[in-house]
């Protein structure tokens, strides 16, 4: 299937933005609507801040956090992202997704997201590796307590 390129700055971007809502509202929320033409256009074109799910308001406040690079400006003053940059969104995403994090496992998050937007990616690697085995640790600590709940269940019966 041909993909079709909405280049930045363009009258067609600024379409793109209700279709990409329909087909957002399409995903979360199947129960209450569907647009099947939404999902089926946003397959057909290539455009990348769409691919990464990030809202402007979004964007905006990880410039302002420092949790993506600066991205160069036109004359305009519209932002150019790279694939570096979608990338980046994506990171951050994938991060802070965790519903609950506690232990400063919130805080190691922000600061690899941080370290990686600064082009420092062999220090991202190093934290990224301390924040798995901090994980780990954690995902230990619940196994053991759903163990302690399971034993617990099988006395009280």
């Amino acid at each position: 299937m041909k993909k079709y390129k909405i280049e930045k700055n363009t009258v067609q971007e600024t379409l793109v933005i209700p279709l990409y809502g329909r087909w957002l509202c399409s995903q979360r929320y199947p129960h209450l609507f569907q647009n099947e033409n939404a999902a089926e256009l946003m397959e057909r074109i290539d455009y990348e801040i769409g691919e990464a799910g990030i809202h402007v308001n979004t964007v905006r406040l990880y410039e302002k956090c420092a949790l993506m690079p600066k991205p160069e400006r036109l004359p305009n003053g519209y932002r150019v992202f790279t694939d570096l940059h979608v990338e980046q969104f994506k990171l951050a995403r994938a991060a802070l997704r965790v519903e609950v994090l506690h232990n400063g496992l919130r805080k190691q998050a922000v600061n690899i997201i941080k370290v990686s937007a600064a082009g420092n990616y062999e220090e991202a690697a190093v934290l990224t590796r301390r924040y798995i085995q901090q994980v780990d640790q954690e995902r230990k600590n619940a196994d053991y307590v759903a163990g302690q709940i399971e034993k617990m269940q099988k006395m009280t019966k």
